[in-house]
């Protein structure tokens, strides 16, 4: 889907949601934020600003893709060993 319909979409069937009203909900939870620097649909921009709101604990791992592709075995075997380790380091995993 393009990026530029992708906003209209999610209103669609979502609603009006504004992640940054809600991050802080999450502590005392251990959050870990996964984002790209050439992300079309979720800039670094808007990625720091949630980040940054969220309380701690948390974590952002950056990676340089595009909007994360399902298709792509080699990103999601490398995102899986990340979480799986970041979760473990952080006790959330056992």
């Amino acid at each position: 889907m393009p990026s530029w319909i992708a906003g209209p979409v999610a209103r669609l069937f979502f609603g009006e949601f504004e992640p940054l009203e809600h991050v802080e909900r999450i502590a005392p939870r251990y959050l870990l934020m996964i984002s790209s620097r050439n992300d079309e649909l979720f800039p670094p921009d808007t990625a720091l600003a949630l980040y940054e709101r969220a309380w701690e604990p948390k974590n952002l791992i950056w990676y340089d893709t595009g909007h994360i592709d399902l298709f792509d075995p080699t990103l999601i075997r490398q995102l899986t060993r990340e979480v799986v380790a970041q979760l473990q380091r952080s006790g959330d995993l056992l």
